[in-house]
């Protein structure tokens, strides 16, 4: 759960906050993409309206608004000292599109307006019914006629075994009343569960070591508010439909695609061709997977959509690569197979030419975007006039959409302000300047988390466009000398001679400003 919840709730997280963190599927853009997938015209996302229901401390929301300064961000939650920090933020960055409230969801004001988009991240399964209620509510009077909204939430059947152990969790600590102290004794009953079910047969012991694994993964707040809190309503998905629908809402699409599910082997899939209703179909994906938490978008009930993406809207979008080939000279134009991998590691083989020339022009041109009438004449000529030549742009589009669905392809409605290239006097985004001042994880401008190295966290905040390269050079070299970072030579053996490390700094930070661009961290 990220958000602080109602009433009571409230204090808790002001008493253990929850830190926010940016939802990559939460970005107007992201939402703005499947709505135009499954049918829709959403809004763009330069000049939206977004409203965050349990917004924390307004990180995410924050994430966006640096890229959109003429979009309006509003964000309400019940903890004061979360949305104290989150205006804190605000002003720091001297941003003015974003109002962080502190409030009751219950008692939001009808007067707000109509939104183009909704996000509810963290919540719903986490409030008492009333609210649950109110969320759905507040959806389907806010949205715009071509609103979208996110929601996430727990599911069955997962969460039946996270149940067991939240409930002895619960028990455990039923006379506990100090939050750290609770969470400690929630993970020692765990351990201690764990240690007396090893070497006996059974599910059980299998439970007890999945769950205190999950438990050495998490940070204490995760744990004190997903299993101690006294709300944790996790629900089926097809029920969760069936009371948006009764709310004027209608299901539009997951808000990320899960590539497994778009290849079944063929023995269940055989099975799911049966399905013509798709909510059936999601349902039982989520038997299939043991499924305990989702990601779902709705739009009103009256808006036309699509049961599944569009090859049409396809064409109307962005693509940027996100596989490279695994070899590093693959032959687009035989029939010969070729590999093509994600840092996700998420695959896909294929022997056709227009599918080797798409994937491997899209590797040539990370991270930049691409119009798909573009990326069809530098496929088409990559292809030298061979038989797939001819395929045209909606063939390209098939081949996209398979690729955005195995998570090897980005689409997109828009992009970004972004340059490539660090330019003379390099400018980063001034969120992700200030988080990597503050070692924090480091959000870039498409809204995706990023992890840095030493050397990159220190020269990203230097980039507020008044130092050029030598300039930040120098100050890599001072910083250096004083010992607060350290400069490896091309055997990787750290250089502690001045002159040496001054030979190597300048080719260090070159390096640097170009992994910060490919990173999506540079603005003009």
């Amino acid at each position: 759960m990220t958000a602080g919840a109602i009433g009571s709730a409230g204090e808790r997280y002001d008493e253990v906050p929850y830190p926010g963190q940016a939802i990559a599927h939460t970005s107007p853009d992201a939402m703005a993409t499947k709505g135009t997938l499954f049918g829709m015209s959403p809004a763009p996302a330069e000049t939206c309206r977004v409203l965050e229901l349990g917004c924390a401390a307004g990180s995410n929301l924050v994430a966006m608004a640096v890229p959109l300064p003429d979009a309006r961000f509003i964000g309400i939650d019940a903890s004061q000292r979360q949305i104290e920090m989150g205006r804190a933020l605000v002003r720091e960055l001297g941003i003015g599109n974003v109002e962080l409230t502190a409030g009751d969801i219950l008692d939001l004001s009808a007067d707000l307006g109509e939104f183009d988009y909704i996000v509810c991240h963290g919540v719903y399964s986490w409030v008492p019914a009333a609210v649950q209620e109110r969320i759905l509510e507040i959806f389907a009077r806010h949205l715009a006629p071509q609103g979208i909204a996110y929601l996430s939430y727990n599911t069955y059947p997962g969460c039946h075994l996270r149940a067991m152990a939240r409930e002895m969790m619960q028990f455990h600590v039923r006379a506990i009343p100090d939050p750290a102290e609770r969470t400690e004794q929630a993970r020692a009953l765990i351990e201690l569960l764990k240690r007396f079910a090893h070497g006996r047969s059974g599910p059980y012991e299998k439970i007890l070591e999945d769950l205190s694994e999950h438990m050495g993964q998490v940070p204490d707040y995760y744990v004190f508010h997903e299993y101690l809190e006294e709300h944790n309503a996790p629900v089926y998905f097809s029920e969760l439909v069936a009371t948006a629908a009764a709310h004027g809402l209608q299901y539009l699409a997951p808000a990320n695609f899960i590539t497994w599910e778009h290849n079944l082997p063929s023995e269940l899939d055989g099975v799911f061709q049966q399905f013509s209703d798709r909510i059936v179909r999601e349902q039982y994906l989520d038997f299939l997977s043991n499924r305990m938490f989702r990601r779902t978008l709705f739009c009103r009930a009256g808006v036309p959509i699509a049961q599944a993406p569009r090859l049409d809207a396809v064409e109307r979008l962005l693509a940027i690569g996100r596989a490279r080939p695994v070899r590093p000279d693959p032959d687009v134009l035989s029939n010969g197979e070729e590999e093509f991998r994600s840092p996700s590691d998420d695959r896909l083989s294929t022997n056709r030419p227009l599918a080797k020339a798409t994937f491997t022009v899209l590797a040539e041109l990370m991270p930049r975007p691409i119009s798909i009438g573009s990326l069809w004449r530098i496929v088409s000529e990559r292809l030298n006039g061979g038989t797939d030549a001819a395929a045209g742009p909606a063939e390209l589009a098939r081949i996209l959409l398979r690729g955005h669905l195995a998570n090897l392809v980005k689409l997109r409605v828009s992009a970004p302000p972004l340059v490539f290239s660090p330019g003379s006097f390099p400018v980063a985004s001034p969120l992700a300047r200030l988080q990597a001042a503050r070692n924090e994880r480091v959000v870039n401008l498409r809204h995706e988390k990023n992890d840095l190295d030493d050397l990159d966290r220190f020269v990203l905040p230097l980039l507020d466009g008044t130092r050029d390269q030598a300039a930040i050079t120098e100050a890599v070299v001072t910083e250096v000398a004083r010992g607060g970072l350290g400069i490896e030579d091309a055997a990787g053996a750290r250089l502690e001679d001045p002159q040496k490390v001054r030979d190597v700094a300048a080719d260090a930070v070159n390096h640097s400003l170009e992994r910060l661009a490919a990173a999506c961290l540079l603005t003009a």
